[in-house]
């Protein structure tokens, strides 16, 4: 892909250094920051990529409060798993897979855990594998990556993509109800026990929200 020898030459006109005195994950995060600003100049989408990497994060931390992984691995892995959608719009699993395995040609200070990382980005979007096949890492990352989609969080997503559609407060209550069915469909796929808890949690919070919508909508009825 012509796309990819592009961006190798981004890779290497980017000005960074890997600081010794910093964590890997201080350094990665500093060498993501710095690509998205540079492969998005006009902040098309970067803000929302960076956005939804450090809320993955958080989640993360929060499953591993009770859910034996490498820290390391998975946070690792969280910042790189967009990295490719300021370049790309289709399989962006595969792309930022090979953008990784470039940065880890050029920065070599994680290459024991390396390979690890790496299959962790590639199968981040494959939800529906079999949880027998996972490593504990990668059954972190997708549980992270999943939950960030759902709860109220959901509900300021829809409505900031339909704001210039003008819908009614009774399609919006339809599109969030179908939203809503998707995610109840979609507990099977969370691959811990923490990942279910908070999935469920979640999915009760916004369940509300559209509830009081329904309520409150219905009151000014004739």
């Amino acid at each position: 892909m012509k796309f990819l020898t592009d961006i190798k030459s981004t890779f290497d006109s980017i000005v960074f250094e890997w600081d010794e005195t910093k964590s890997n994950i201080q350094n990665v995060y500093e060498f993501v920051t710095i690509f998205l600003k540079i492969t998005d100049p006009y902040n098309k989408i970067s803000t929302r990529v960076l956005e939804h990497t450090m809320r993955t994060i958080k989640i993360a931390e929060r499953l591993l409060n009770k859910e034996i992984a490498d820290k390391e691995i998975v946070i690792v892995t969280l910042l790189l798993h967009d990295i490719s959608k300021t370049v790309c719009e289709n399989s962006h699993n595969l792309v930022s897979h090979r953008l990784a395995e470039i940065f880890f040609e050029k920065y070599h200070y994680l290459d024991k855990k390396k390979k690890k990382i790496l299959d962790c980005i590639l199968y981040h979007s494959a939800k529906d594998l079999d949880s027998l096949d996972l490593t504990p890492e990668m059954k972190v990352v997708m549980d992270a990556d999943i939950l960030d989609e759902i709860g109220i969080l959901l509900i300021s997503r829809v409505c900031l993509r339909t704001h210039n559609k003008n819908l009614s407060i009774q399609e919006l209550i339809k599109l969030l109800d179908n939203k809503y069915a998707k995610i109840d469909r979609e507990l099977s796929l969370v691959k811990t026990k923490t990942g279910r808890e908070i999935y469920i949690q979640k999915r009760k919070k916004l369940k509300e929200y559209i509830d009081a919508l329904k309520m409150e909508s219905a009151e000014y009825k004739f």
